[in-house]
Parts: C-alpha cells; structure tokens; sequence
C-alpha cells in the first residue's frame, strides 16, 4: 500500500509539473503580446487535446490567481454549456482547482494545435506558438503579410496574430465625485480599460493594480512631480488579464502628482499614452 501511496504521490507531482510546464511557457519574445499564462508548443498539447477529446470544443485553460498563492483554472470553451464537464477534466488531468464556468473561445485547442503545425511544416521560420490565453496562434511574421501568409498556409487569417502586434485599448476616465482645487486625488480616479478589438487581447499593468497617470497641462506639457511624493507602492511586479472582445474593465488611477493642481483644465496621460480630459474645480 506504501508502493502505491508513493506511486500515486509520484503521478500527482508529475501532473502538476506539466500542467506548470503548460502554463509558464513564455516562448513569446519580451515585448511581444502574450497572455502569460497558457503559451505552450510541444508535448503538452496531448493533454489538451485528450480534453478536447471528451469535452467538445475544449481551448484550453487560464489560471485565476487567489489571495491565499493558489489558483483555480478557468475553461475556455467553444460550447460553454460544457464549463461543468471541462472543470472535471481539467481536475483530472491536471491535478488543478477548476470553476464550472468558462470563457467563451472561438477556436478549439484542435482547431489551433492543428493550425500551428501546419505552418510549421510550411515555414518554420514563423515560429508558430498556441497561446490558449490569446485563443489565437502567434506567429513571427509582420503583420501586413498576414492576409497572403493565411493563404498560403491555409489557415484562416482570424486566428493568426504577429508577434509585433501591441493592442490599442479604448480608456475612459472616471471620476469619482467633483476634484476640488487642493484636494488629493486618490480615491477619486478611475480608468476604464475596454478591448476594442474582435479577439481577446491581454492588458499588462503593474503598480499594484493601480493605473500610474501623469498630470498635464491643457497643453499637454508635465507638471513638476511634488518633492518625495513618488508613489511607493509602484512596482515592477508584472500583472496581467486578458480582456475578451469588448470586454471593460475598470482600475484605480493613480496620479503620479499626489497633490491637485490649481483649478483648470487638464490633462492626465496614462502609460500606454492615452490623453484623459479632466477639469479641478475652484473651492
């Protein structure tokens, strides 16, 4: 009973280190979008595609992180009426919590393994990569050659996305009650983020969750920074979500000028260099 106690020990270490395998393969180059967290090319696909065998539709899996430092795997489905059967695969394979919801996916882990290595025997110079985050194959090609490269590889331009690709989001400030001159701004600024394009994009911040923005003048030229006033709480600390097609998500903002300005029209500009009207009102 020892021996099979041990052998079954031996398994489930066995089945976590591939599922950390799968999940931690970050085989995009730095800079390049990735959703960070189910980029995988290799033997690892027979798993999932055993999956896919018992769950129709079946593309993979993301990880939801919890305060407690584990995470529960999330499903993404081409038929999401399937979350239930999916979380007990995912479970069983992979020795993973798993939710009975999922993410809608448009392409099923077949349909995108089967699209990798069809260009790979075509050219694999591409260097095709699966990211199930993304739901879309990676490859390392411009992207204004992607229209004849889809044709000529056979697959369909939709689920092809370039290594160079950076998506735009669409952010919109939220104010939180009316910014009076002299009054802190913490608290009272919110950016919405929304993913405009057709296919999911992943949306990388840091700072602890919060937005930095930078205060402007209507002109657009930066106010002095308050002496000693640097936001400690900003990190390097790399977050990460994938936003679905027109998918909002709402962060903290947080002003990297502690104090407000006198009152006047200007202008907060976010990392990514969005431009976000705001107005400080006299006392």
């Amino acid at each position: 009973m020892g021996r099979s106690m041990a052998e079954h020990s031996s398994r489930t270490r066995h089945w976590r280190g591939v599922a950390c395998a799968l999940l931690l393969s970050l085989l995009a180059p730095a800079g390049a979008e990735t959703s960070m967290l189910v980029a995988s090319n290799g033997p690892e696909w027979k798993l999932l595609l055993d999956i896919q065998a018992r769950v129709p539709g079946f593309a993979g899996f993301v990880l939801q992180p919890r305060q407690n430092g584990h995470s529960r795997a999330v499903p993404l489905l081409v038929f999401p009426n399937l979350a239930a059967q999916a979380a007990v695969a995912v479970r069983e394979t992979f020795n993973l919590p798993a939710l009975p919801v999922a993410i809608p996916a448009r392409y099923s882990a077949r349909t995108l393994v089967e699209a990798v290595r069809r260009i790979a025997a075509k050219q694999p110079s591409a260097q095709p990569v699966v990211d199930f985050g993304l739901n879309r194959v990676v490859v390392d090609s411009p992207r204004s050659y992607l229209d004849e490269l889809a044709r000529e590889w056979g697959v369909p331009r939709a689920l092809l996305v370039a290594r160079e690709e950076k998506p735009q989001f669409e952010e919109k400030l939220l104010v939180r009650g009316q910014i009076t001159a002299g009054k802190p701004l913490e608290g009272l600024l919110r950016v919405q983020v929304r993913n405009t394009l057709d296919r999911p994009a992943a949306f990388a911040y840091g700072c602890s969750g919060f937005l930095p923005l930078r205060v402007l003048t209507s002109r657009g030229q930066p106010l002095p920074e308050e002496p000693g006033e640097s936001i400690p709480i900003c990190t390097d600390e790399l977050m990460l979500i994938v936003l679905q097609p027109g998918e909002a998500r709402e962060f903290p903002g947080l002003a990297l000028r502690v104090k407000a300005p006198p009152a006047g029209k200007y202008l907060l500009k976010t990392e990514r260099g969005a431009l976000l009207p705001l107005t400080i009102w006299p006392r």
